[in-house]
């Protein structure tokens, strides 16, 4: 192996070794992301589940409307949270993949 071809290699190596690292950070981003909409989803099943004894109380105040956006919150949170699962198993199953060397 001469000196252009081990340039190369080194080349090849360390581009391999910085994508992945941006992988891997937008993998870390993500679940960061994933972990705030988790804890709105349990705030929201919370207050939805709050909302809805206190709709079925005698004298309640509370409006069907409310509680109708409180399922809204919840259904919300819950698309938002499976759509970050979802790219998180992607780029992890893009990671597994074994690279070629046009890759």
């Amino acid at each position: 192996m001469n000196w252009n071809e081990l340039c190369e290699q080194i080349k090849i190596g360390a581009e391999k070794t910085v994508d992945k690292l941006g992988q891997t950070a937008d993998i870390a981003s993500l679940q960061v992301k994933l972990s705030v909409y988790e804890h709105k989803l349990d705030a929201a099943y919370m207050n939805l589940g709050r909302l809805t004894y206190r709709y079925h109380q005698k004298n309640s105040t509370v409006r069907e409307e409310d509680v109708i956006a409180a399922v809204a919150k919840v259904r919300l949170a819950k698309r938002t949270a499976y759509a970050y699962r979802k790219r998180i198993d992607q780029l992890k199953a893009e990671q597994k993949k074994p690279r070629t060397e046009n890759n």
